[in-house]
């Protein structure tokens, strides 16, 4: 019965993306939908989902001098949500994933954080941040429902309070996009990858839950190699990956897949492509290592 049919579809939709059955978003008649950003948001989503697949052996150039602060949002993370206008990341831990994404200049010499990303609003339930270079709206939104404080300004406050620590500047405090921001562009500009990174995205907490229940990491193309590379260690090979990627409830509309054996394989959306691999290593201790949830994702 095609009632029974859909009512599966979206079970299994809820099952690897985390979604309430009300929520999960559809077309007029009825199909998951999942790719609904403008090109402005594309392109933050783009460049966001690099900046979560940070683990210690391929860390992102923006993590924290000494300590992997990005590669430990991934274990807060709720659901993700894309809409035309903003990208939605319910959590229960707001103001520390913020603390963790917020743009710091350690020793006038390095950035930390995602560059251009600003606080532009604080409610209750709700921080709402926007990335300048791009114009691209984040808002992470608090599942916990705490009605301790008429705002989350006293929690992020707390989180945020190593922002200033000697030799650190805390750049999301400043009104416009700094000179050491922008030397960082090209990690936003558009290219013929962005749609497919933005496709991972809205599917990230796919990655943290059953069948795939890995850590992956984005690796950028070696000279010489076409494609950068999204790269985990035990769990699922590229195969059963490319398979949730391409054929399951919620797969990339248009995404392509090249074989080339249990381990490999290229990913491809347009003209982007990306190279899958699956690389050996114990789960265990990279939990230990990213200082999250042992067995999972945050609920």
């Amino acid at each position: 019965m095609p009632h029974t049919r859909d009512r599966a579809r979206l079970r299994a939709c809820q099952d690897l993306l985390g979604f309430p059955l009300r929520s999960i978003p559809r077309t007029p008649n009825g199909q998951i939908h999942l790719d609904s950003g403008k090109p402005a948001q594309q392109r933050f989503q783009a460049l966001f989902v690099t900046c979560l697949m940070s683990t210690p052996d391929h860390p992102h150039p923006w993590e924290r001098p000494g300590k992997g602060a990005m590669a430990s949002i991934t274990g807060y993370l709720n659901r993700v949500a894309v809409h035309p206008d903003r990208l939605d990341v319910h959590s229960n831990t707001v103001c520390r994933i913020a603390a963790r994404m917020l743009p710091l200049l350690h020793h006038r010499t390095r950035i930390s954080g995602i560059p251009g990303l600003r606080l532009i609003g604080i409610g209750r339930r709700r921080l709402c941040l926007q990335h300048l270079p791009t114009g691209a709206r984040l808002d992470l939104i608090d599942t916990h429902g705490t009605k301790a404080h008429p705002t989350l300004a006293p929690t992020l406050d707390r989180e945020t309070s190593w922002h200033t620590k000697p030799g650190t500047q805390p750049l999301w405090q400043l009104p416009e996009l700094t000179a050491a921001e922008a030397a960082h562009a090209h990690h936003w500009a558009p290219s013929a990858c962005t749609p497919l990174r933005a496709a991972l995205m809205a599917r990230t907490m796919a990655f943290y839950r059953h069948p795939l229940d890995c850590w992956p990491a984005w690796v950028d193309a070696a000279p010489g190699h076409p494609n950068p590379r999204l790269v985990w260690s035990t769990g699922p090979d590229a195969r059963d990956m490319a398979d949730v990627l391409t054929t399951s409830v919620i797969s990339i509309p248009g995404a392509a897949y090249q074989d080339r054996g249990r381990d490999e394989g290229v990913l491809s959306l347009g003209d982007g492509a990306i190279t899958l691999v699956r690389e050996e290593q114990n789960r265990e201790q990279l939990a230990e290592l990213l200082d999250v949830p042992r067995h999972g994702v945050a609920r």
